[in-house]
């Protein structure tokens, strides 16, 4: 082979070369395009399907918002009161593992057999606590009572579809979309609050969300989702419990400062908020205010709305705040 032909040889190398990484390059950038069409189209289904569910409360909400109180009052960030602090070394082990597997999914069983009863008494206190550091997790999960005869024999995992009553488990597909269009519901509430709002109606917009969009249900027939915070944020059912953890869960996102509080009224078990203003601390009962069969604006409503303490226990009683 002669120089001359070499070099012409060297040149077409380096040409099928050039032109092979170009092909490469062409193949990866119109997969990767495809790939972003995929993510755009299911970032726009996610989005118009919370649209579609919230929107119409949305708006229904903002119409008591249309002259703004110019009154200045001070404002106090969420703070983080988690339950996780109040649980054993070992329960907080099982805690932090439950945790993970939940979020991701995955499949987790505790059995007596294995790790024996103490063990499964620590993994029920580790999952009450659970429930209530994460109440976004309780709307889909859940720890299953595995019986035989009168002795449980282990707790097991739970995937289901928000909204279910029968807590039949879910195809985690769909499961994961569903999570993702509340969540986008979540950012839609927060994001259409008025930005010119005081801390008094940032408050009052939540509730009045929550008082717009949810009826109690006096006959528990929607089960679990009416003592999480999807009943009352999304499908429009729930009690006492799920009035107030969605508020306290929307004032989390909102960054206002807000509480559970436990007692009873009409001498039954009950659950409503605790916020701040102004270096005082006020009592919130969307579920007497919504029970009253008015609208948000008006002066029964606000009798169970900002309230004082005095006041309150009228016809409440406190057992934890």
């Amino acid at each position: 082979m002669n120089k001359k032909t070499k070099k012409y040889l060297i040149i077409i190398l380096v040409v099928l070369s050039l032109l092979g990484t170009y092909l490469l390059c062409q193949t990866l950038l119109i997969n990767c395009r495809k790939e972003q069409d995929v993510v755009e189209k299911e970032k726009r289904y996610i989005e118009n399907q919370a649209k579609e569910r919230v929107m119409d409360t949305i708006n229904s909400t903002l119409e008591y918002f249309k002259e703004v109180d110019t009154t200045d009052y001070q404002e106090y960030a969420y703070e983080e009161e988690l339950e996780y602090s109040k649980l054993t070394k070992d329960q907080k082990v099982i805690y932090d593992s439950m945790l993970m597997n939940v979020l991701d999914f995955k499949y987790f069983k505790y059995e007596a057999s294995k790790v024996g009863y103490d063990t499964l008494d620590d993994v029920l206190i580790s999952y009450g606590a659970l429930k209530l550091d994460h109440p976004e997790v309780e709307i889909y999960f859940y720890l299953n009572e595995v019986v035989d005869g009168d002795t449980t024999t282990a707790l097991e995992a739970v995937y289901y579809m928000p909204g279910d009553t029968s807590l039949e488990k879910a195809d985690i597909v769909k499961l994961k979309d569903e999570i993702k269009i509340f969540n986008e519901e979540i950012n839609l509430i927060i994001s259409s609050m008025p930005s010119n709002l005081n801390a008094y109606d940032k408050y009052r917009y939540l509730a009045t969300y929550i008082s717009l969009r949810t009826t109690y249900d006096n006959d528990f027939k929607n089960g679990n989702q009416t003592i999480n915070i999807y009943g009352a944020i999304d499908s429009k059912t729930s009690i006492c419990e799920g009035y107030a953890k969605a508020f306290k869960y929307l004032c989390k996102k909102a960054n206002l400062w807000c509480n559970l509080v436990d007692g009873t009224s009409n001498g039954t078990s009950h659950m409503w908020n605790l916020v701040k203003l102004n270096d005082e601390y006020y009592h919130v009962d969307i579920t007497w205010s919504d029970n009253q069969d008015v609208a948000p604006n008006s002066l029964e409503w606000f009798n169970y709305f900002m309230v004082s303490e005095d006041k309150i226990l009228l016809d409440h009683e406190i057992t934890r705040m």
